[in-house]
């Protein structure tokens, strides 16, 4: 899988994100949903500096029914083993772990970046790569962004916490274009507030709050979303995160 387009030098000119950015977003809508209804939806979450904190704050507020697949990016040096699996396991209810590559995507758990690899996810799967780096980093806030945005559309969610410079800030405007949920964390709270604000500043989240009330407004958006895609399907419910479909018969 090439990330090169999501570069910060191709984001309005490269190929295929200028695609990816000016498809109408009630476009993707419609053929997200299609694709989707039977899969978790997916909740990316990155940081830089500072993000250790400001990630055990938002995973100890998922709760145990959490029907998402959480993925997260943290930039680390490459050399130093990862404690943060353990760490989020701790500081929630749900279990964290690095993925093996082609993991099929699940709710109820959190998937972290491996130190210098890319987390993205592709159709139904995480995808662990050993590519290049993008805007500076490996993993990238960017890659894992924008490929929410790419795969899961109105059903991918970014959030943006603490950190330096601006990684993250394309992919969660490439979330916002494809009509799903961007969240930041306030930057007056952040430890370091360059991250945040790059993002609030390109993507125009929905949402800029203390971290603390980012899970509330996930598990709400979550609520409004198996709805709507019960409407949309014309079928009596919509799974996410189980083995089992449970939509009703036309």
């Amino acid at each position: 899988m090439a990330l090169g387009w999501w570069r910060r030098g191709a984001r309005i000119s490269g190929q295929p994100y200028a695609r990816l950015a000016g498809r109408p977003a009630q476009e993707a809508i419609r053929t997200t949903t299609q694709a989707k209804a039977g899969l978790p939806a997916v909740v990316g979450v990155v940081a830089s500096a500072g993000g250790v904190e400001a990630l055990r704050t938002f995973v100890g507020g998922l709760p145990k029914d959490f029907p998402a697949t959480v993925l997260v990016v943290l930039h680390i040096r490459p050399s130093t083993p990862s404690m943060l699996p353990h760490i989020l396991s701790r500081a929630g209810n749900l279990p964290a772990r690095h993925p093996e590559d082609g993991e099929a995507l699940a709710g109820g758990v959190i998937l972290v970046a491996p130190p210098d690899r890319h987390l993205v996810v592709s159709a139904s799967h995480a995808r662990v790569l050993d590519t290049p780096r993008e805007n500076g980093h490996r993993p990238s806030a960017d890659a894992l962004l924008c490929s929410v945005a790419e795969h899961f559309g109105p059903v991918g969610c970014g959030v943006v916490l603490s950190g330096t410079m601006d990684d993250g800030a394309a992919g969660l405007a490439a979330v916002r274009r494809m009509g799903g949920l961007a969240l930041v964390q306030d930057p007056a709270e952040a430890a370091f507030a360059n991250m945040p604000r790059a993002a609030i500043s390109e993507a125009d989240p929905q949402f800029v709050e203390p971290v603390a009330a980012l899970p509330d407004r996930i598990s709400a958006w979550l609520d409004g979303l198996r709805g709507r895609l019960r409407q949309m399907s014309g079928t009596g419910s919509s799974r996410f995160h189980d083995g089992e479909a449970d939509a009703d018969s036309a």
